[in-house]
């Protein structure tokens, strides 16, 4: 007995049963993002279409960071924990100290997050970071 269907097994509608190919074999209604570490991740797609994307929920994964985002759900690396418990406390003794300058000076002009001397916590160490220690100079944290 010959069944008609779909019978090509790489289409969303494919029928194993089907022995006879009718026509009716159709690509687009289970295609989408099949990477499910991707932010638009589809859990019923079969068909990559190469929709996949990862920028739109990077951020920081981890709640005791400072610059924790509770929308992330793929951690980029930014995380960072220095500014918001004592800012410009590079080294994390609670207290902005010679020791944090230096630390920032022998860090100047990174780019490539992490980095030591981001007071801030913008990814980058720049005259900013400076000026945040500066402010804070000898301060005692709690």
């Amino acid at each position: 007995t010959s069944c008609a269907g779909c019978t090509d097994s790489s289409a969303c509608n494919y029928s194993p049963e089907a022995t006879n190919d009718d026509g009716s074999c159709e690509f687009t209604s289970c295609a989408g993002c099949t990477d499910s570490s991707a932010c638009n991740y589809s859990p019923g797609a079969t068909i990559d279409d190469g929709s996949c994307e990862f920028t739109s929920c990077a951020g920081c994964t981890d709640s005791s960071a400072c610059n924790y985002s509770p929308e992330a759900t793929n951690d980029d690396g930014s995380c960072e924990f220095t500014s918001c418990a004592c800012p410009g406390d590079l080294d994390g003794d609670n207290q902005v100290a010679v020791n944090d300058v230096l630390l920032f000076l022998s860090d100047f002009g990174c780019v490539d997050a992490p980095c030591i001397g981001d007071a801030t916590g913008d990814g980058i160490t720049t005259i900013e970071d400076l000026l945040l220690m500066l402010a804070n100079f000898s301060n005692i944290c709690e």
